[in-house]
């Protein structure tokens, strides 16, 4: 009994310990800049502050300097790049939001026939983790980030018009005939090679307002991806804490057979 109560509690502190890490934070949306901006002026991708540098701890407004810094796509200790969800919803540059991580978009209007919450696609994940030159967890050299030689090594306006239009097609926020060649193609690419995992990547679903004591957030605004890259460490954690008990269970064998 002993043993079980042991093995609960370190599972609830590890279950403390991801929660801390999905915690929730407040980010200041910038429009991007330069390649960044996209070739028609919709869409991301758009920059993601933490609102208040060290206010947030180490909650999502810091995601993307924690999992990659200076990347080489616009992230760094206190900002990342990111794109919208939904196509429809709007978002105000130079404003501060109250976040929740997610792994679904939350939109106050959904379009018709669309569930809400709206889980994220397995190629959306794929289409902004070659974005942010993630594979397989890390930063990698070489073609990562290139789309599979979609693109050169580097990234213009028209090309992040197309990641943008490749995630709201793959969202169901967008038709196929209103697609370029190459967001098709990056649609195409990112659907082939994903194998349907989120792999860390998430909706960072935006709010006016946050009530502390019930936990209720309110004023839906615009979702945007993010990175987690906090869980694995927790689970990291948990494999820890199960190889100290199987030590102690070996320990305690032991000792009965003396």
């Amino acid at each position: 009994m002993r043993t079980g109560s042991t093995m609960a509690l370190a599972t609830l502190t590890v279950a403390a310990l991801a929660g801390a890490a999905l915690g929730d934070g407040r980010v200041t949306i910038l429009d991007g800049t330069g390649v960044y901006n996209g070739s028609d002026g919709t869409g991301g991708a758009f920059q993601v502050w933490r609102a208040t540098p060290g206010a947030n701890g180490a909650y999502n407004g810091v995601y993307g300097g924690n999992l990659l810094n200076g990347d080489g796509r616009g992230t760094g200790s206190d900002s990342f790049l990111s794109f919208c969800l939904e196509r429809q919803d709007n978002l105000s540059f130079n404003t501060t939001y109250f976040t929740e991580i997610s792994t679904s978009a939350f939109d106050a209007a959904p379009p018709t026939n669309l569930p809400n919450p709206d889980p994220i696609s397995g190629t959306t994940a794929h289409i902004y983790r070659e974005f942010r030159k993630i594979a397989n967890g890390g930063a990698t050299a070489g073609t990562t980030g290139l789309f599979g030689g979609l693109f050169l090594g580097t990234l213009s306006g028209t090309e992040t018009t197309a990641i943008q239009h490749a995630i709201w097609y793959s969202e169901q926020e967008m038709a196929w005939s209103d697609l370029s060649t190459l967001a098709r193609n990056v649609y195409n690419w990112a659907a082939a090679n994903n194998d349907g995992s989120l792999r860390g990547v998430r909706a960072l679903r935006l709010w006016s307002n946050y009530n502390a004591q019930t936990g209720q957030y309110s004023g839906s605004h615009q979702d945007l991806l993010t990175c987690i890259p906090l869980p694995p460490a927790a689970y990291a954690g948990m494999g820890t804490f199960a190889g100290i008990f199987m030590l102690a269970a070996l320990r305690r064998r032991k000792l009965a057979a003396q």
